[in-house]
């Protein structure tokens, strides 16, 4: 009734896009340019979306403060190289005792709630 989905699809893509192009122009002064440097953000990108449950805003915040935290945390106290380690397990331990994560729904996949 007036609202064009095609267009939406197309501006959020493009909006999406954007902003990962500005934010990959102010990480390049602090990380070194190579083909994988991606891969690092992508993995916790992904502890970050499924340790809040999939499709969740409120708990993707939430997994992301987490993540923030112990990160944060365990390289002051601990050693810095432990500290993607900490959060695995941490991940690890939540999905295996709630598997939907900690804001999913459980079976909401399949019902195509979010």
């Amino acid at each position: 009734m007036g609202i064009d989905i095609r267009k939406i699809y197309l501006f959020t893509f493009g909006l999406g896009t954007g902003l990962v192009g500005i934010a990959g122009g102010l990480l390049m002064p602090v990380y070194y340019v190579f083909p994988t440097v991606g891969g690092l953000f992508v993995l916790t990108a992904f502890v970050v979306v499924v340790l809040g449950g999939m499709g969740n805003m409120t708990g993707a915040f939430v997994g992301g403060l987490i993540i923030g935290l112990v990160e944060s945390y365990s390289g002051f106290y601990l050693a810095t190289q432990l500290k993607e380690a900490i959060y695995f397990i941490i991940f690890i331990l939540v999905l295996f005792l709630k598997p939907s994560g900690l804001f999913g729904v459980v079976g909401a996949e399949e019902m195509g709630l979010k």
